[in-house]
């Protein structure tokens, strides 16, 4: 039952959890405020709300926010904070994000200028690749991102104080893909932690524009809390660590904030249909299922018409920058050096084109891994 002491007991006592709070937060008020000036404050989603530190905060600038989390005690007591200081413009639901849709989600599909998933809520989801696009497909075009992990790269991974008095909450468990909260001596608890890293930058670059990435903080991380209890200490190191975090060459933080917008020029591929059925007067009916990941996601879900279906694949020539459109029966795969002899070209010359360059030629949009299966 952590709820209650949540927003008195988490980042109080252990100063570098308590100084990335305020770090994260820093960091968040300033790409609100820029939306806000861009005009781009109509709605905004918080992933993993807790007790609605951040909710509160977009609350006051956005004109709905959409807040969500797994655990009811957290949402009963977001809702009670709500109801105390009277606020209309914030709708907090019980929802895990993902196992389930999200009640209200139609409503901003496509028209969110912010998706927020702070305090290492990205680390907390199995399926990367699943979340990144689902907050992509949530955002309009130019639309923003703000996510934060716990970091694989961090130095707390590689060296072993002598101390028992650590400066944070939750210590990573990397073995075991866990991690360990200690809220308070009684209260504890290990969660599924999924730590960032290549394998989630790479998924992050390829269909966003990233605009920052930072880490934070590396020598709090470290040291006993006891010796930044220490007025003078705290405040140096805390300086000391936001000079580091946006060092490029250093990223070696306990945690990782990417900041990142979806292009400009996107389109949503199921717009582009309904809109042509609608001009053509054709009837047609829209079918709702799970979100189809792969080519034998389709199958499942469609049954016996996936034999009927062709993938699109798009080759891109390396050097001219050339699109090619390969279509194929869903059930094969592509053989890339048939293609090349096909063009006449080197088949190092070519690859499958990706997500964010498909983005750029405004087509619909079609994911593709590296052996040609359409996702």
């Amino acid at each position: 039952m952590a709820a209650p002491i949540y927003d008195k007991s988490y980042g109080k006592a252990k100063i570098a959890t308590h100084e990335f709070m305020e770090y994260e937060s820093e960091k968040l008020n300033k790409l609100i405020k820029k939306l806000k000036q861009d005009g781009n404050d109509q709605i905004a989603i918080d992933i993993g709300c807790g007790t609605g530190r951040h909710s509160f905060v977009m609350a006051r600038h956005f004109k709905t926010v959409f807040a969500y989390d797994f655990s009811p005690n957290m949402i009963d007591e977001a809702n009670r904070i709500r109801r105390d200081r009277e606020i209309q413009n914030i709708c907090f639901f019980v929802n895990d994000f993902e196992y389930e849709k999200l009640i209200d989600e139609q409503q901003f599909y496509g028209k969110c200028d912010l998706v927020v998933a702070s305090f290492g809520m990205g680390s907390f989801v199995e399926d990367s690749n699943s979340m990144l696009r689902r907050f992509y497909d949530w955002l309009k075009p130019g639309g923003y991102l703000f996510i934060s992990f716990y970091n694989a790269n961090s130095i707390t991974l590689n060296v072993t104080p002598t101390w028992r008095d650590s400066a944070l909450v939750a210590q990573i468990d990397k073995d075991n893909n866990s991690l360990e909260v200690n809220l308070t001596p009684k209260t504890r608890f290990n969660i599924f932690c999924k730590l960032f890293d290549t394998g989630i930058e790479g998924p992050i670059n390829r269909i966003f524009n990233v605009d920052s990435i930072s880490t934070y903080p590396m020598i709090m991380a470290l040291l006993p809390n006891n010796l930044l209890e220490n007025e003078f200490a705290h405040a140096a190191f805390v300086v000391a660590d936001k000079t580091l975090a946006e060092n490029k060459a250093g990223q070696n933080g306990y945690y990782v904030i990417v900041t990142a917008h979806k292009p400009p020029q996107a389109t949503s591929g199921y717009s582009n249909v309904e809109r042509i059925l609608q001009d053509l007067n054709a009837e047609y009916e829209v079918l709702e299922h799970q979100p189809v990941l792969s080519m034998e996601d389709v199958k499942r879900e469609v049954g016996p018409l996936a034999k009927c279906i062709i993938k699109t694949l798009l080759i891109r020539h390396k050097d001219t920058e050339e699109f090619v459109a390969v279509l194929l029966q869903s059930e094969k795969r592509l053989d890339m050096n048939r293609v090349a002899d096909l063009l006449g070209v080197n088949r190092y010359h070519i690859h499958f084109a990706r997500e964010k360059e498909i983005l750029q030629l405004n087509l619909k949009r079609e994911f593709q891994n590296e052996t040609g299966e359409s996702l």
